[in-house]
């Protein structure tokens, strides 16, 4: 790896602010929770699920890892919606795989180079803040940061089947208008737009199955670079787990067969206003297939964001040295995890019992014993419980509340305790949930 200059990088950097515009249509992507009026509160969506899951990822075992990323979080995930809000440069949001490459470009051009050009920067920016000492506040944390805000954005946007492909004009099935209502929601817009729509509408729901899984983060980068795997990921979601099967879909060119299985599941939950529900919450529009492909996608692509981090900041040198974002984390806690299990008792008195489990992390990624997690719990009528428990021997502090009514719960954790202990909020997962009985 050639490290780049302190004066190259900055410029090279100052180029992405300046980024001439692609004259083409807007495609929509995964979804951002909104356009942010507020860039140290960003709107939390898809975008922001993919950055945090694969910082979390990388924090389980290499916390030490991620302390650039973790000074300023709002930083981090406001930069995953700058592509879409600020940049439009939307043939940085595709891989075509199809017979007329992206708009009659080069098949090649688009969401790899993109990425690899992210990682470019993301590295430069952090070798140099290691450099420098990594101090607090530095403008070259910053910048890696927002690089891989943007980083993330692009590599999510690939892990979609539908930004695998498009046809030459732009008009296919995908880009035709649903309009109807599913339970709450009016839909009035296209198959692609209404599928990612609803998947944000059901981000919790989503969280779950990412917080699932630990994968492993030193995994290699295929062929050693960030533009080939955002290749091997662009691949698996247009044609499955082969990378090589084809078919004639609905926009009448040789798509990949799992971009046109998702595109009719699509279709067809929202033409029969078909309603799921995961882990409590209703999915719109999505059957339990259509769901399960979403989290394969989603893992998918946020392991891949978690091998990024990993490989960017080992290359660069990042270090747990008592300074910059990290500091001296000895005895420090935070929120992990939040979830949640529910019991229906039946017979001559039903009821149903909802359990919330709040774990505990040190910052080496070891479960806290005897913590004392403060929690409210609100209720759906409004009521506030104030509840205290211990954690156990790993890290779980189990609230229980019996006979609940039906509606949405949601638990805050207020304050966590022990001795000589220091509880960090800033560096919590989550800090608040809920969940719909």
């Amino acid at each position: 790896m050639i490290l780049i200059k302190q004066r190259t990088l900055l410029v090279v950097f100052s180029l992405l602010l300046l980024v001439i515009l692609v004259n083409t249509n807007h495609a929509v992507a995964w979804s951002n929770g909104g356009a942010s009026t507020n860039e140290n509160d960003p709107d939390y969506g898809t975008h922001d699920q993919f950055a945090k899951y694969g910082m979390v990822y990388v924090k389980s075992s290499y916390p030490e890892l991620v302390t650039w990323l973790e000074e300023d979080l709002s930083e981090y995930y406001y930069w995953t919606e700058v592509p879409d809000m600020v940049y439009e440069d939307w043939a940085n949001h595709n891989y075509d795989f199809g017979d007329y490459g992206y708009r009659g470009g080069l098949p090649d051009r688009g969401a790899p180079d993109a990425i690899q050009r992210c990682y470019d920067w993301v590295v430069g920016n952090l070798t140099l803040w290691v450099d420098a000492g990594q101090p607090a506040g530095s403008q070259y944390a910053s910048d890696a940061r927002k690089s891989m805000g943007l980083l993330v954005h692009y590599l999510s946007d690939i892990s979609n089947p539908m930004h695998t492909d498009d046809d030459a004009t732009d008009s296919g099935k995908e880009h035709e208008e649903y309009t109807g209502r599913i339970g709450t929601y009016t839909y009035r817009m296209s198959y692609h737009s209404c599928h990612e729509k609803a998947t944000t509408r059901a981000v919790e729901a989503y969280e779950y199955d990412f917080d699932a899984i630990r994968p492993d983060v030193t995994d290699n980068l295929m062929n050693g670079t960030a533009h080939d795997e955002a290749l091997w990921v662009a691949q698996y979601a247009n044609m499955g787990s082969d990378r090589s099967g084809r078919a004639v879909g609905y926009e009448g060119q040789n798509v990949g067969d799992h971009y046109q299985e998702v595109l009719e599941e699509i279709v067809y939950g929202f033409t029969n206003a078909i309603t799921t529900t995961h882990h409590g919450i209703e999915v719109e529009g999505t059957t339990d297939l259509l769901y399960s492909w979403n989290v394969e996608m989603m893992q998918l692509g946020a392991h891949s964001i978690a091998k990024m981090i990993y490989q960017a900041s080992t290359t660069a040198g990042v270090t747990d040295t008592g300074s910059g974002g990290g500091g001296d984390t000895s005895n420090t806690m935070y929120v992990y995890d939040i979830a949640w299990d529910e019991t229906i008792i039946h017979g001559r008195s039903p009821r149903t019992d909802l359990e919330c489990f709040v774990t505990i992390h040190d910052t080496a990624g070891n479960p806290v014993i005897d913590a004392e997690v403060e929690i409210e719990w609100a209720h759906p009528d409004g009521t506030i419980v104030t509840l205290t428990v211990l954690t156990d021997s790993n890290g779980i502090a189990r609230f229980l509340q019996q006979d609940v009514a039906a509606g949405t719960h949601t638990v805050s954790v207020i304050d966590v305790v022990k001795t000589n202990w220091i509880y960090d909020s800033s560096l919590n997962i989550e800090t608040t949930d809920s969940y719909v009985v």
